[in-house]
């Protein structure tokens, strides 16, 4: 009987099965020549510009001396060479009553490390005050924007503070308190929240105006304003 290979092989791989044989031997096995699936490859990490260098320093409020890295000695220049211009942006500064003078902001997208010089001329060569700190800031002591009352009673002792509604509302007098050494260096506003406002109209109502307000006031105990505002003056 004449049988193809064509059709011999099926039938020998039916016998071979059915004997329990080793059928791997037979077939033909993936030729080395054969193309290969290329490996995935890990996808590049995009360069990350959080890892510039910080050369603005430490946060801490040193009042007369520096914030930072920023002394009284500081120019426009010289702020470019800490942090990039990108991260710099020039423009006038309210500094109440109307007044306007030049200023740089310093990471204005950042809520944390975010400060404002407020420069003496027009050329911005000499500093003469620095504000607007961010939530990093903070003075040797503790107090930075966002500190609660309790912690202004506890650095300070008893304080006292203008009342609101004015450019001047909430400053707090450091004369006579722990702070003593920082007056004309440094100036802290505490406010209400909007919230307490809301449910202590009343003792909103009775605390306005350039007068002073003692921090044991009943008042101000209701009203318990926090840190909203900080200015450092150089020496």
């Amino acid at each position: 009987m004449n049988i193809s290979y064509r059709h011999a092989f099926p039938l020998l791989l039916l016998f071979l099965t059915g004997c329990g044989a080793d059928l791997s031997r037979l077939l033909p096995s993936p030729s080395a020549d054969a193309p290969q699936e290329p490996p995935t490859a890990a996808p590049a990490n995009p360069p990350d510009s959080s890892q510039e260098p910080d050369l603005l320093g430490d946060r801490l409020i040193i009042p007369g001396d520096r914030a930072g890295a920023m002394s009284q000695t500081i120019s426009r220049a010289d702020l470019a060479a800490l942090v990039s211009e990108d991260s710099l942006q020039d423009q006038d500064i309210h500094v109440g009553e109307g007044v306007m003078e030049p200023g740089t902001i310093v990471y204005p997208d950042s809520p944390e490390d975010t400060v404002t010089i407020v420069w003496q001329d027009a050329e911005r060569t000499q500093p003469l005050s620095l504000r607007d700190f961010g939530t990093a800031w903070a003075t040797p002591e503790g107090l930075g924007i966002n500190s609660s009352f309790s912690t202004l009673q506890s650095v300070l002792g008893d304080f006292e503070l203008y009342g609101y509604g004015w450019d001047y509302g909430g400053t707090v007098q450091l004369e006579g308190t722990a702070l003593e050494q920082y007056s004309g260096l440094l100036i802290l506003r505490a406010y209400p929240t909007a919230e307490t406002v809301e449910v202590a109209q009343a003792d909103y109502n009775a605390v306005l105006g350039d007068s002073l307000y003692s921090s044991s006031s009943s008042h101000i105990q209701a009203l318990a304003p926090v840190v909203e505002e900080i200015v450092m003056f150089f020496k």
